[in-house]
């Protein structure tokens, strides 16, 4: 692809599409409000609505009255800024057979994935309830990990939150720990497909991701579950820009980008402070 023919909507739109199939956080939280960043340091208002009252009606004696419905409003910030900027030769160029400009941007699209789940995979410590401690983490073995993940379903259920959607997002060695149950004969014979996907037994749709933070490896995991309505992320490439590099025979390409999350509903995020135990 020439400089001269380059569009940068179109290269965004590529961008944002590569950074979709890699991100694992980043795919199970609410991206309802990207649209309103325009700059760095933008808020914007996410309103929380009440829910309205469901009253018995009785023909002939009920009169209608209109309920007023009142909120709190959250703000979210745009406070992240990132970029990349790299170059390819015209040599570079000439001998590949693959578009190395595009590559550079896919390899671009993962590294933004891979920074924004580590952001996200951060805020364990806001879930609305917890199974387990970052002090008493518990110990995980095949024989109690399906009682412990039914414990992460109660403690949701008991915030009212809805079954529909829900998430949790694993490290490797609690995947082979639920391999080892066999309860799910999919889970155990298939490999890990397309964003970390796994499957969906007991109420959750399993992800897989390194990202998930330990206090060590495989020691104090803080597994996060919930539904999408517990965390809002705004995403936005601000700027992309391709240019001629004057002192080189090259072209590079720079781009900026503009994000911010937060936990909007802690209610709807649970936390399992987990422990691997080697199998007796």
């Amino acid at each position: 692809m020439g400089i001269q023919n380059f569009i940068p909507n179109l290269w965004t739109a590529a961008f944002l599409k590569n950074f979709s199939k890699e991100a694992v956080f980043a795919n199970v939280v609410n991206r309802d409000y990207e649209g309103e960043i325009k700059a760095s340091g933008d808020t914007v208002i996410i309103m929380e609505l009440d829910e309205p009252t469901i009253t018995q009606y009785v023909p002939g004696s009920t009169t209608l009255v209109p309920e007023a419905m009142t909120g709190a409003t959250q703000t979210l910030v745009i406070n992240q800024k990132y970029y990349t900027n790299f170059k390819v030769t015209d040599v570079e160029k000439s001998q590949s057979k693959i578009n190395p400009m595009m590559e550079y941007t896919r390899k671009a699209a993962r590294g933004l994935a891979n920074t924004i789940d580590i952001q996200i995979a951060g805020l364990y410590a806001e879930a609305g309830s917890s199974v387990g401690s970052t002090s008493v983490p518990i110990d995980i073995k095949s024989t109690n990990l399906l009682e412990k993940v039914g414990d992460c379903a109660e403690a949701l259920n008991g915030k009212n939150i809805p079954q529909a959607g829900r998430w949790m997002i694993v490290p490797p060695w609690f995947l082979a720990k639920l391999q080892i149950t066999k309860v799910n004969q999919e889970t155990s014979n298939s490999a890990v497909i397309n964003n970390g996907y796994v499957s969906r037994f007991l109420g959750f749709d399993f992800y897989v991701s390194n990202n998930v933070s330990e206090a060590s490896a495989k020691v104090n995991s803080k597994i996060m579950c919930g539904t999408r309505d517990a965390i809002s992320l705004a995403l936005q490439v601000a700027e992309t820009e391709a240019y001629r590099i004057e002192a080189d025979f090259a072209s590079a390409i720079k781009m900026l980008y503009l994000w911010g999350h937060k936990v909007v509903n802690p209610n709807a995020l649970c936390t399992f402070y987990a422990s691997e135990v080697a199998e007796s």
